[in-house]
């Protein structure tokens, strides 16, 4: 049984791990962030507290947080006792840490709410009891749409109320003109509150930052600028638009599209018209620099641009942009995904275009894998249980910057059209130009019959070490690791290895780069990734813990450790059936003598027994009385 298990928990915003200069002023446990918290910001840690210092080591915040959240801008949110506050990037506070949620600013204002009550705050700390329900809106033509109990104002951005004439729905201006709800009527305004305009429909609805809204004239919808005029007449079910791609109309279930000099480009036949597909899939609005849509068929898939000319017809199952939509991939059945059934009859293969629909190559391929920005490796099936020639396509004008790669099977330079190293049965990048192989044992794959597996192992019979993994560089040279150890599993970027104890079956386990340079010593029976640098490692049993960065090991000399750092700030030990927390170098900090309790802390709570009875207690171990 393998010895070895290893889990990564990467959490958004949460500090995991030892940074390499672990121990800062005042003793202050230094974390590190999966993602950077901004501003050049990590986190202290003091019994289970978080602060904040900057990229010199000097203490920007004391650690008096639950939790202090990546900044957005200047601020940051921060908790402590299940309240939620914001503090800027000097550390100081904005607001209280009373509210029992806030939300991030947005154009200088974040709404929070304080006794089950939403307020709004500024980023001088004011606080004010009223905003526009769409918060987001900026300021233009230096006014926004607020409500004011009853009605919707206008303020400007010292929060004095300019226009107030009983709007029960404003828009924000435009270029001098805004849209507004009145008296049962929709109408456009000017700065002065002028109406300009009074309109007809039964319901409009302005396009942020744009001159436009769609209306409805009670059964069908249309386009109009903010002079009234109809730019799209009220004749279709649906308008939808993006001011940096195409307008959509439907009509029934077809679709078509009209450009922004308000032509009708695409006629009202498509059951689906779709921005780009990407290898993200399809996107949900126009991509920037891009000027084509997918639209759809009969499940056929073609491509249409912003001009209205057809680059592909309807006539492919699947069609995707790549290398900054220069270059389009399509294929015909989209079935042939898998690799299984491998003599399809009616898969006729992928094709590559340019930007504007020209063939680069006249040949169908069986697979594509795209190797870098502008160059696509294929593949075409040369016979029985995938064995496969790996061809180079590209542009000629393009400099080629990375000409090795490699398959699951094999490793090529395609510069030289020539294969270094193969046939592995299990190879994995772990580095920059450094692969682990081992011919594992074949097995056969597809179709297959009671007479085509056994000319498959007749073909194929065992290796010997089949499976032993070794590292190999871009160029198939063997790299060593250290005497007397065994790579137990390769990862990217460090690798798992054993040596066996004498006079016994047992091994022990240890952690070493691609480099071969030890991260965690090969001397312990078990151990357990728990942040970039830290490690729950066993000896004799017992668990401690390892930081590579640092050599320092907590004693192995607990029943179970649980937690990570990013939960409360603290472990949770149990040793003998009672249980405990530590800090990150071993330190009791809450006694090891509770029958049960909880995994983590719950607003700076602790739920625990002891001689039969529940209570609860704060970060100090301290009893918190009801």
């Amino acid at each position: 049984m393998r010895y070895l298990f290893i889990t990564f928990f990467l959490l958004l915003l949460c500090p995991i791990g030892l940074s390499q200069d672990s121990l800062v002023k005042n003793n202050y446990f230094k974390l590190e962030s999966y993602h950077p918290l901004g501003h050049g910001f990590e986190l202290i840690l003091d019994k289970g507290y978080y602060g904040l210092i900057d990229s010199n080591d000097n203490i920007v915040c004391k650690p008096k947080y639950d939790r202090i959240n990546q900044f957005i801008g200047d601020f940051s949110i921060v908790e402590l006792d299940g309240k939620m506050g914001l503090i800027n990037k000097k550390g100081q506070p904005v607001t209280p840490v009373k509210y029992e949620r806030i939300h991030p600013f947005e154009n200088n204002v974040a709404f929070a709410y304080f006794n089950e009550n939403r307020v709004y705050v500024d980023t001088n700390g004011r606080v004010f009891s009223y905003n526009a329900p769409g918060i987001g809106w900026d300021f233009n033509d230096g006014l926004q749409p607020t409500y004011r109990s009853p009605w919707m104002v206008y303020i400007n951005e010292s929060h004095s109320i300019i226009l107030n004439d009983g709007y029960k729905q404003a828009y924000p201006f435009v270029n001098n003109y805004a849209i507004v709800q009145k008296d049962r009527k929709f109408h456009i305004i000017d700065t002065l509150g002028t109406i300009t305009k009074t309109l007809k429909y039964e319901y409009v609805h302005q396009i942020k930052d744009s001159c436009y809204a769609i209306v409805n004239d009670g059964s069908k919808n249309g386009l109009i600028d903010f002079k009234g005029n109809e730019v799209i007449p009220c004749k279709y079910d649906q308008v939808l638009m993006d001011t940096k791609g195409i307008i959509l109309v439907s009509i029934g279930n077809k679709w078509g599209a009209y450009d922004w000099n308000f032509k009708k480009i695409i006629l009202p036949v498509f059951d689906k018209i779709r921005y780009a597909k990407t290898e993200r899939g399809y996107s949900e609005s126009p991509i920037p620099g891009h000027d084509k849509v997918v639209v759809e068929m009969n499940n056929k898939k073609g491509i249409i641009d912003y001009r209205g000319k057809t680059i592909k017809a309807c006539e492919y199952d699947d069609i995707q942009f790549h290398d900054d939509f220069s270059i389009i991939t399509v294929k015909q059945n989209p079935n042939r995904d898998n690799g299984i059934n491998v003599f399809e009859n009616n898969f006729k293969g992928y094709e590559l275009s340019d930007k504007d629909g020209k063939l680069l190559t006249k040949k169908k391929f069986e697979y594509l894998v795209q190797l870098n920005s502008r160059y696509y490796a294929f593949s075409e099936l040369l016979g029985k249980y995938e064995q496969y020639e790996w061809q180079k396509i590209g542009l000629d004008n393009i400099k080629q910057d990375n000409s090795i790669y490699y398959t699951n099977r094999s490793l090529f330079d395609l510069q030289q059209n020539k294969k270094i190293l193969g046939q592995f049965t299990d190879f994995r990048l772990i580095g920059e130009n450094i692969f682990a192989v081992r011919d594992t044992i074949a097995k056969p794959r597809g179709m297959l019959t009671r007479e085509k597996i056994k000319e498959f192992y007749s073909n194929n019979p065992p290796l010997p070490n089949a499976n032993e993994w070794k590292l190999i560089d871009k160029r198939g040279n063997q790299i060593a690791i250290p005497d007397g150890l065994i790579i137990d599993e390769p990862y990217y970027n460090h690798i798992t290895v054993k040596k066996k104890i004498e006079e016994s079956k047992e091994y022990l386990y240890g952690l070493i780069d691609t480099n071969g340079i030890e991260i965690v010593p090969v001397r312990y029976e078990k151990f357990i990734q728990l942040g970039f640098n830290s490690y729950k490692v066993m000896k004799n049993g017992l668990w401690g813990i390892y930081y590579s960065s640092t050599q320092i090991e907590v004693p192995c000399q607990y029943d179970e450790i649980l937690n990570r750092l990013y939960q409360s700030g603290m472990y949770r030990i149990s040793l003998n059936g009672k249980w405990g927390y530590i800090d990150p170098l071993g330190n009791i900090v809450i006694s090891i003598i509770h029958e049960e309790s909880q995994q983590t802390f719950t607003n700076g709570k602790l739920r625990v027994t002891l001689d039969n009875e529940f209570f609860m207690i704060d970060k100090k171990g301290e009893r918190i009385e009801n």
